[in-house]
């Protein structure tokens, strides 16, 4: 054998052997642990309930069998003398497509419907569809230590049918992710399954903005951030006019004044101005429940109780999102409105009270 072929054949055996130490050896003994590292962190649960029930897991909750690579899942739910049994069989963990985590409970994310869950107890027997299975921890170090390894073992799984690469961006990844928000994660590298709840983000972000967009567009009030030949300068309506308006009408707008050029800062909306307290209270708590309904909560400040200036208000700030994903609404997104505020306010004319609810645009 000459010298040339020898080396060639050197080369290939070096290829092969660093491709063979890339890719996982998935022993029986990896199984064994990465199944009890699982169950224990999940049996530590205390204290959780669902729909009444006490939920808690034995020993032997979470098991990875070698032979083919599935995994099953039980836990226990409890209720006065009512005991159900709830068990996942035949999971292949290769095929999940997201994991994410929130407050102490991690997600693992499949096709929809493609998990099925027995229930069993008090004489019967129930079938359900899963998109997910959830796992729970007691801390937020176990959290931690749950989900580096339920990511491991979807990696590996990955890698052991070669649906995932084995060139080390699963490790990049997962030290990308404890470091980055959810979406900015999401943005660097779509189509990890550490992006799953980036992505949902994503589309729950769009969706408010298309919400917001329906909400301004109700109110016929001039466009924020422009200039208006209707509105020269900050206007005002008298409590007078507002009684005899009665409801749905401008109240207020606010004009930067000279010399600046006369763009509008704001816009005052009344939706109701009434004797009737319980009318304007209604209408008011109308308006809350659709914003606090269609906003994620980061976005929502306010108070419901009375203060020395109005009886409830609730602000929705647009750009507060980047403390929650690292994102914020554009306000050009949105008409130039940087946020919507609803008062619930007490006037007072000739002696009698007035309720006022108004929307405030900014």
């Amino acid at each position: 054998m000459n010298a040339k072929i020898i080396i060639t054949s050197l080369f290939l055996l070096i290829v092969q052997i660093s491709f063979a130490q890339k890719k996982p050896l998935l022993n029986y003994e990896w199984f064994e642990e990465q199944s009890k590292i699982i169950s224990d962190l999940q049996e530590k649960k205390t204290g959780l309930k669902a729909d009444g029930y006490d939920i808690t897991f034995a020993k032997d909750n979470f098991k990875v069998y070698f032979n083919d690579k599935l995994a099953s899942q039980s836990y226990q739910f409890k209720k006065n003398d009512v005991q159900l049994v709830a068990i996942v069989e035949d999971v292949d963990f290769s095929k999940a497509i997201g994991l994410y985590e929130d407050k102490n409970i991690i997600y693992a994310v499949f096709p929809d419907n493609s998990i099925t869950m027995q229930v069993y107890g008090h004489d019967q027997s129930n079938t359900v569809k899963l998109t997910s299975l959830d796992f729970y921890t007691n801390s937020d170090a176990d959290r931690k230590k749950m989900f580096t390894t339920l990511y491991e073992l979807i990696a590996f799984l990955k890698m052991d049918k070669g649906l995932m690469k084995t060139n080390g961006d699963w490790e990049k990844h997962g030290q990308e992710y404890q470091k980055l928000k959810p979406y900015e994660f999401y943005q660097k590298y779509p189509n990890s399954m550490l992006a799953y709840k980036g992505k949902f983000l994503e589309e729950d972000y769009d969706r408010q903005i298309r919400f917001a967009n329906e909400f301004i567009k109700r109110y016929p009030i001039p466009s924020l951030r422009s200039e208006s030949p209707n509105y020269r300068k900050t206007y005002e309506m008298s409590i007078k006019n507002k009684i005899k308006q009665g409801q749905n009408f401008i109240s207020n707008v606010n004009v930067q004044p000279a010399p600046f050029p006369a763009t509008i800062n704001s816009v005052t909306y009344t939706i109701l101005i009434s004797k009737n307290y319980q009318l304007a209270q209604q209408k008011y708590d109308e308006i809350i429940s659709e914003l606090t309904k269609n906003f994620d909560r980061e976005f929502i400040e306010g108070q419901d109780q009375p203060d020395q200036y109005f009886l409830a208000t609730k602000h929705v700030f647009f750009y507060s999102r980047a403390g929650a994903i690292g994102k914020n609404i554009p306000f050009e997104k949105v008409r130039n409105v940087r946020s919507v505020s609803v008062y619930f306010d007490k006037q007072t004319y000739k002696g009698e009270e007035w309720y006022e609810v108004t929307i405030y645009f900014s």
